[in-house]
């Protein structure tokens, strides 16, 4: 399956998880098309200073693959670590993690989430 990015739904998520001002996702696939142990795949855009407030992700995991801009993550153990291009996290089941964009160019990440 082939979708064009003029064919991916946008959504805008105000202060997503409690975080900061609006999040937008560009969903590859419509939900229905995603494998079944597959709960989100998308492009999220921060801007700088707008987060994704922590949480904890449940009987899943997540990965972000940073492709444009910066971030700060911040892991369950609290400690918090830059976001550059290239660089890649992983919250497995059970894990909390945080995420905001500081630079000035939007930070962009690949978000993945595979239920476990």
């Amino acid at each position: 399956m082939l979708v064009k990015p003029n064919q991916m739904r946008v959504e805008k998520r105000e202060k997503m998880r409690d975080g900061n001002g609006t999040v937008i996702l560009e969903h590859f696939f419509p939900k229905e098309n995603l494998p079944s142990k597959t709960r989100l795949a998308a492009r999220i855009i921060l801007e700088k200073g707008v987060s994704i407030g922590s949480h904890t992700h449940s009987n899943e995991s997540e990965i972000y693959y940073c492709i444009q801009g910066s971030g700060k993550v911040i892991d369950g153990d609290g400690i918090e670590q830059a976001l550059n291009v290239g660089d890649a996290t992983l919250t497995c089941h059970g894990g909390t993690h945080y995420l905001e964009g500081t630079s000035v160019e939007p930070c962009i990440i690949v978000a993945i989430v595979t239920l476990d």
